[in-house]
């Protein structure tokens, strides 16, 4: 598919704000923001004017959403002292010199590593440890909530998408991105329940969200919570 691409920028509330500008053959325009900044996706046929006119309409969330992701907060941060919550429970780093290894005791997480000095090295030992953490934790919920609900499902995995919190396929196998981990108990269980029913129903129809309502009846409000801090969770690693 043909694109072009371009560097503009618009000034919203006193702020000057760059974006980069992706036309194609699309039919709709989209806005949205990662590590980059904001992207606009938009037709060749749409004016460069009503793509300005649209950033303006939507200014309150761009701004919202550029300064929540550009905002550095304790969770991207592994030091000694520094803190990160996991399952909504606050745990404060401690690192020390040792053999590679992460543990948690009571409101501890402590890293042991030979490379005490290599910030890089250290992250990466979490990030494994973290991994495995969750995917453990998965597995244990899954097979709780299916056989509690009635659901027959093959495998759980972890997975480190960019853009989803978990997809379940036809063979039955469901992949969680781990850095919800990093979540409440309660939102893991609606990304949870949202995935045993594509068992059912492998697409977002009325039956669909109807059945889960019924198994995760607040999933309304879980959701949003669940988007607030989406920015936040996917910048870590």
């Amino acid at each position: 598919m043909f694109k072009k691409q371009s560097k503009e920028s618009i000034t919203l509330n006193n702020q000057t704000v760059a974006f980069t500008l992706k036309r194609s053959f699309r039919k709709t325009v989209t806005l949205r923001i990662n590590e980059t900044g904001l992207i606009v996706n938009a037709p060749f046929i749409v004016s460069r004017n009503y793509i300005y006119a649209l950033v303006m309409k939507k200014k309150e969330w761009v701004l919202s959403k550029l300064t929540l992701f550009n905002t550095q907060d304790n969770n991207s941060v592994i030091k000694n002292e520094g803190s990160i919550k996991i399952l909504n429970q606050p745990y404060q780093f401690s690192i020390s010199q040792g053999k590679d290894n992460v543990s948690l005791e009571e409101n501890i997480c402590h890293i042991t590593t030979k490379n005490i000095n290599d910030s890089q090295h250290i992250k990466k030992l979490f990030i494994k440890w973290l991994k495995n953490y969750a995917l453990n934790y998965f597995e244990q919920e899954v097979k709780h909530l299916a056989k509690h609900h009635g659901f027959k499902f093959k495998e759980v995995k972890v997975s480190n998408a960019k853009t989803r919190w978990g997809t379940c396929n036809g063979k039955g196998t469901i992949r969680l991105n781990w850095r919800l981990i990093l979540s409440s108990t309660e939102v893991i269980n609606y990304v949870i329940c949202h995935e045993l029913c594509h068992l059912s129903h492998m697409n977002h129809s009325h039956k669909f969200w109807s059945l889960v309502a019924q198994i995760c009846p607040d999933y309304k409000i879980v959701s949003k919570e669940l988007k607030k801090q989406g920015f936040s969770l996917y910048r870590f690693g």
